[in-house]
């Protein structure tokens, strides 16, 4: 009975983590997006109309996509 409490929480736990490191990505992701388009407005909107075709596209928006899609891709390192 002690095993399968265990097996349960340690499930419980991965897939609450799969839910909330994403979150915590995109967390991350508006506060470099908003810090890097402070000193490279020019640059992070150039980076904006390239993937939106032409629209304006806010630095911390672009952050919060590249934290959303980064929250998924871990970098898994074996030894």
């Amino acid at each position: 009975m002690k095993e399968l409490v265990t097996i349960l929480a340690g499930l419980a736990v991965a897939v609450l983590a799969l839910f909330l490191l994403p979150l915590v990505g995109v967390v991350l992701g508006v506060f470099a997006g908003w810090v890097v388009g402070m000193f490279f407005p020019g640059t992070v909107g150039l980076v904006g109309s390239a993937i939106s075709g032409g629209a304006v596209i806010p630095a911390w928006q672009v952050g919060a996509v590249l934290g959303f899609v980064g929250g998924f891709f871990k970098t898994h390192v074996s030894k």
